[in-house]
């Protein structure tokens, strides 16, 4: 069977493999659907947090009365000396003590954190003795020491009962809550001098368990065991257990390698207590947590996981939807308009000028004089003169121009509705859908394991994304629709010397031109004939191709921002890709029974 710390390891590497924290970690930018992936932060700080919990020690706190030996219990449940001149009495604060690779220490004060060796940590503490104003601001001491015992236990000394103030009883309190014993330190030479009831009825309502230590044993002249006897009568509803102990001749036991001051220290006796009653059961306990918390988290990472895959299914959706959306539109736009303007230059064009000048024309009879010919002819002239032509191929590359925008900002503003519907419509029902995932995970996790609880069953994950998107997106597109327009101007496409070709050839032939009539009038018909057709090889064809090239560019723009606004530019491939290897290690995430 796999032990529980190859069991969480494992579990780390699983959740190091997600292909989106691969991505966060190479800083390329995610597409925007969980809000901002704080839920992949969290889930490796919570494995941290559980592989702290398989490596930590027994978390000790030691309290009692001033001068019971608490600092020299210490230095033997260490090993060696952590607290050679009775700091925690003398300074009235807190001290901290774990292993380390080396000697060194910690004074946490309210401003400011001052480290350095163990030394130099208790030079410091020894000349502030008494400062009163200093350890008011002091919150606590931690020393750490490369001490083999302390691998295995993590001790909290506190001052004594009455030295203790207000602030420090609040964090002694504090340290309780996440202890899993306290020993309650008694000078065998004075029992039953304070009335300490009150206080272990305090500390037993935090719902730890409290061994009560009848120190100095190697002092007293009477037989501790009747001190225990004494003592358990007295504190048995608050002590799980009352032990008699020699804390200096277990110091010297352990420092000297002396069995015998070991044996009659009772020491033995309390390691032995400690493991078997607090430990053992304890590990146990914290095991089967670890295991189904390590579980929960897994699972946790994989509805996450999930719930990102069917988001992209619905990023691929909007991709396809839009992009169906605008070839279907852009295709109207294009056809519509095309048809619009060939109507228009083989029908309207000129019609008016060819009117005016038929009729005049047909006016003409036999005793009509020279000057009504020269009249036409003047009308001719004026009438299809190339700035007046050109004045109207320029009206109706406006109204062209119009009519391009107002077909366009149409369908922006329908794409806007669908979007935006879509993405509200996805979003509630999705959170719904993960929200009851979380909430069922959350009722399965072992009791206190709140820090896996935080953000869970809330929604937090996704609240808000899409609508977020979805309003840049529309915000984007307001100022871009009034900015649509065929863009290129007339004289790129048709200068005016083409049109000036076309009408001065044709007008010159026709003020010239002598004969009846009827066949006057055909030639006018000719020549006007003659002049569409000429524009119209340059112009027809030019424009359409304006039209198509300003129409895709739209819609090739309204598809970008789209993709960028919604999924951070990813394309349709790489985003099937991401999804693909969602999916991938989803599989290799254990499912959790809920």
């Amino acid at each position: 069977m796999v032990d529980l710390k190859t069991y969480v390891l494992e579990a780390k590497n699983t959740l190091h493999t997600s292909p989106i924290r691969k991505l966060k970690q190479s800083g390329k930018a995610l597409p925007e659907l969980q809000a901002n992936g704080k839920h992949l932060e969290k889930a490796e700080e919570h494995i941290e947090m559980l592989l702290e919990k398989v490596n930590s020690p027994l978390k000790v706190v030691i309290m009692g009365e001033v001068k019971a030996g608490k600092s020299t219990l210490l230095n033997a449940l260490s090993g060696g000396q952590v607290s050679p001149v009775n700091v925690a009495e003398a300074t009235a604060t807190i001290i901290e003590i774990s292993h380390h690779s080396e000697p060194k220490g910690t004074i946490v004060r309210e401003a400011e954190e001052i480290s350095g060796s163990a030394e130099e940590i208790f030079t410091i503490l020894e000349n502030k003795r008494g400062d009163k104003d200093y350890f008011e601001k002091t919150k606590y001491v931690k020393l750490g020491f490369p001490l083999a015992n302390l691998q295995k236990l993590k001790l909290v000394d506190t001052p004594g009962l009455a030295t203790v103030r207000e602030e420090n009883a609040a964090r002694t309190e504090a340290y309780i809550q996440e202890s899993d014993v306290v020993l309650w330190v008694f000078n065998g030479n004075h029992l039953g001098q304070a009335d300490i009831e009150e206080k272990l009825e305090e500390v037993a309502m935090l719902g730890k368990p409290i061994v009560a230590l009848v120190n100095k044993i190697d002092e007293v002249t009477t037989d501790p065991m009747r001190l225990v006897d004494y003592l358990e009568n007295r504190v048995d509803i608050f002590a799980e257990q009352v032990l008699p102990i020699s804390a200096q001749l277990a110091y010297e036991g352990i420092t000297e390698n002396d069995e015998a001051k070991l044996e009659r220290s009772h020491f033995p006796e309390l390691l032995c207590y400690l493991e078997e009653n607090i430990e053992r059961d304890d590990t146990k306990v914290q095991a089967e947590s670890i295991q189904r918390s390590t579980d929960a988290l897994l699972y946790q990472d994989k509805i996450i996981h999930e719930s990102y895959s069917k988001e992209i299914d619905f990023m691929l959706q909007q991709m396809k939807s839009r992009k169906e959306d605008l070839v279907y539109h852009n295709q109207g736009i294009k056809e519509s308009l095309e048809i619009s303007l060939k109507n228009w230059f083989y029908g309207e064009f000129l019609e008016t000028e060819r009117d005016v000048i038929l009729t005049k024309v047909s006016n003409l009879g036999l005793l009509s004089k020279k000057a009504d010919k020269e009249e036409i002819k003047q009308l001719i002239v004026n009438s299809l003169a190339p700035e007046r032509v050109q004045a109207q191929l320029e009206q109706k590359y406006a109204q062209l121009n119009e009519e391009f925008q107002m077909k366009w900002q149409q369908v922006i503003r329908e794409l806007n509705d669908k979007v935006i519907l879509e993405a509200n419509q996805f979003e509630k029902s999705h959170e719904q859908e993960f929200s009851y995932k979380l909430a069922k995970l959350d009722e399965t996790l072992p009791t206190g394991e709140d820090f896996l609880k935080e953000g869970m069953g809330k929604g937090a994950a996704i609240g808000g994304a899409y609508g977020a998107s979805a309003a840049a997106y529309v915000a984007w597109l307001g100022p871009y629709a009034a900015s649509v327009s065929l863009g290129t101007a007339l004289a790129a496409m048709l200068p005016p010397v083409l049109i000036i070709g076309a009408v001065t050839g044709a007008v010159a032939k026709i003020v010239t031109y002598k004969s009846t009539k009827q066949k006057y009038e055909a030639e006018v018909e000719g020549f006007i004939k003659d002049i569409k057709r000429q524009l119209s090889e340059t112009f027809i064809p030019k424009m359409t191709e304006q039209l198509k090239l300003q129409s895709n560019h739209v819609a090739d723009e309204i598809y970008h921002k789209l993709c960028n606004s919604l999924c951070q530019n990813w394309t349709e491939q790489s985003l099937a890709e991401l999804q693909h290897g969602i999916q991938r290690y989803t599989i290799r995430l254990a499912p959790m029974p809920v």
